[in-house]
């Protein structure tokens, strides 16, 4: 095309993409990485596998590896499957202690507000 005006754009728009990237991995946890890695290693070992079968020298082997890949395929998926469970398990935990921590600031606020409620009434019923 030619025209290079805006050529100046690639190496700050890369930065800032990075930094909104960067702010929704590790506020957000868009990206677990061990969801992640469990994924692309099952992919790849299913690749391998089918790979494995299209190569096979002979009929029996074919069928060996097909029943091999069929068994991983059943057994990845509720790995996979277990992977993401743990995951949503996790971040309601960390939900549920946020919430416990903000019951606990307030159960402490009331206790001091009730300790100070005493020591008022307290002076005011002291005998003469």
């Amino acid at each position: 095309m030619g025209n290079y005006s805006l050529v100046w754009l690639g190496p700050i728009s890369t930065l800032i993409s990075l930094v909104f990237i960067a702010l929704a991995i590790t506020r957000y946890h868009l990206f677990e990485i061990r969801v992640i890695l469990t994924e692309l290693l099952v992919g790849l070992m299913g690749i391998i596998l089918l790979v494995q079968i299209l190569l096979a020298p002979t009929f029996t082997w074919r069928i060996s590896t097909l029943a091999t890949f069929l068994l991983f395929c059943v057994f990845s998926y509720y790995l996979i499957k277990a992977t993401h469970e743990e995951s949503k398990r996790r971040e309601e935990a960390e939900k549920v202690a946020i919430q416990e921590r903000a019951l606990r600031k307030k159960t402490e606020r009331l206790v001091s507000a009730r300790e100070q409620f005493l020591l008022s009434a307290q002076h005011y019923f002291e005998p003469l």
